[in-house]
């Protein structure tokens, strides 16, 4: 069923009144979409994990909760990020959260920061997708992986995003291992969770 052009603004960057109803309906949508990323995640203690596109924040929330990473959020709305800073301040004042704004097709992080990127219902929303994971790619560390979970139907159903489709890109950017598994539930239907790897380098394979 197509949605409302302002709907679908929304979806990408919410704000307003609108946006937060938005932000917390996402909540209860995504919740077996961000299940199955967190699973995916497998986190140690030692993981320094970047959602991108984090909107209600409810997996920031399970990945504090639940393991002693350190957790970074990106988004491109400041409604999000207000938000966030208000429900998670405990956490950003220890310093185990960080905050920051970002671009649809750049993130405002130095080289090899993460070891795990991830993002929930967003990939549609990249003006250009191919973009942003070079992006991903860029800001993991060696080693590091992307789980990036997506419904094949993109809101408005103007674009499709098949597994093959995503997996094609992860490859073409340099990951290496890409698998997919699937997920399905009464809100979001069926939803898909695509894993992908950064090599070591060859210094580090020297190393090893």
């Amino acid at each position: 069923m197509s949605r409302p052009k302002n709907i679908l603004r929304q979806l990408g960057h919410p704000s307003g009144l609108l946006g937060r109803f938005i932000l917390w309906r996402l909540n209860h949508i995504n919740r077996g979409m961000n299940d199955l990323t967190f699973s995916a995640l497998n986190l140690s203690d030692n993981d320094h994990v970047l959602e991108i596109g984090f909107g209600g924040g409810t997996l920031i929330e399970r990945i504090l909760s639940k393991s002693k990473a350190q957790v970074t959020g990106t988004d491109i709305s400041t409604l999000a990020i207000e938000g966030a800073r208000k429900r998670y301040k405990d956490a950003i004042y220890i310093g185990r959260l960080q905050l920051a704004p970002c671009e649809s097709t750049s993130l405002p992080f130095e080289n090899g920061t993460f070891s795990r990127v991830c993002c929930v219902n967003v990939i549609y929303f990249w003006s250009d997708v191919s973009a942003m994971i070079a992006e991903t790619h860029r800001v993991l560390d060696d080693g590091g992986q992307f789980i990036v979970c997506y419904q094949e139907n993109a809101p408005g159903e103007i674009k499709k995003f098949p597994p093959d489709q995503i997996e094609k890109y992860l490859n073409t950017a340099g990951f290496t291992g890409v698998t997919t598994s699937h997920g399905a539930d009464k809100l979001s239907r069926s939803y898909h969770c695509t894993v992908a790897t950064k090599p070591l380098s060859n210094a580090d394979n020297t190393l090893n």
